[in-house]
């Protein structure tokens, strides 16, 4: 929460100070809409954005739900306030890239417990070779990276099931 300054003893750096009781805010990835909770706070999210206001210093544990999504829940410390949290949300059976950092592509796959998936690639829609094979575990997602990427302005994923 914004204080004017100065709050405690010193002044901290930047225009405003951060002060009990705390806020957490951010946003959630790929789903619009959803239930979100932390401690005994709910709210409906209908824009991909969210905020806690009145909490305590320490570590909270936000989750959301949307049944068309596998939704990780998120374990945020607060004291200072932390405005940049970022629900990560994967729609059932569905394949999903997340940011790729120095070439390498990062997959992200939610199904369930047990399903078998293989995750093929091309570069131009034609030839299709196998990247991985693998076998949802019980949090229902795996993650798959491929170093293959680096050098194809173009790579195509799908999944198939074995």
């Amino acid at each position: 929460m914004q204080r004017p300054r100065s709050y405690g003893t010193a002044s901290d750096i930047g225009p405003f100070e951060s002060s009990p009781p705390y806020v957490i805010g951010g946003r959630v990835s790929r789903a619009e809409t959803c239930h979100i909770v932390c401690g005994p706070q709910s709210l409906d999210v209908t824009n991909g954005t969210f905020r806690f206001d009145g909490l305590p210093a320490g570590t909270h544990t936000v989750t959301a739900s949307n049944p068309s999504f596998l939704i990780l829940p998120q374990r945020v410390a607060v004291g200072p306030d932390t405005l940049d949290v970022t629900i990560k949300t994967y729609r059932w059976n569905n394949l999903d890239l997340e940011m790729s950092s120095n070439g390498i592509a990062h997959l992200v796959y939610a199904g369930t417990n047990g399903q078998m998936i293989r995750i093929i690639t091309s570069t131009d829609l034609q030839q299709w070779v196998s990247l991985s094979a693998q076998t949802v575990n019980s949090s229902n997602y795996f993650e798959v990276f491929d170093d293959q990427a680096a050098g194809h302005p173009v790579r195509f994923y799908r999944t198939t099931q074995p």
